[in-house]
């Protein structure tokens, strides 16, 4: 949990997408990532983000992926057209997650942000 994550419960239990991919670009910004908003013309079914990690060293390089999100409301799936894309881009290679809670997202984040930090073996 990250400070402060639970001070307002407005925001905190709030259902909407937007509030949590909000959220998540947040946490993702104050660690140096870019993310990626994928709507708009041409955009049709893609993830809501990319989430592309900061600059590293050459070291690290290889073990840090971009990987994308689909956020949605507590429980709710990804539809049909946006599942078969999903599954269009995990064939090649890509990393997609469908997140409906912070607490969701920051497990997955921490994990990706956390091989940002550490070389092999820590």
């Amino acid at each position: 949990m990250h400070p402060g994550d639970q001070a307002d419960p407005r925001t905190w239990a709030d259902p909407r997408e937007i509030v949590l991919e909000a959220r998540a670009v947040k946490r993702a910004k104050e660690r140096g990532w870019l993310a990626r908003k994928m709507n708009g013309l041409g955009y049709m079914a893609w993830p809501d983000r990319l989430f592309i990690p900061k600059p590293l060293s050459k070291r690290h390089h290889s073990r840090v992926r971009p990987f994308w999100v689909e956020f949605k409301r507590r429980g709710e799936k990804a539809t049909p057209l946006q599942a078969r894309l999903h599954r269009e881009l995990t064939k090649r290679g890509e990393l997609v997650y469908v997140i409906d809670t912070f607490e969701d997202f920051c497990e997955i984040f921490n994990r990706h942000d956390w091989a940002c930090t550490h070389r092999p073996g820590d």
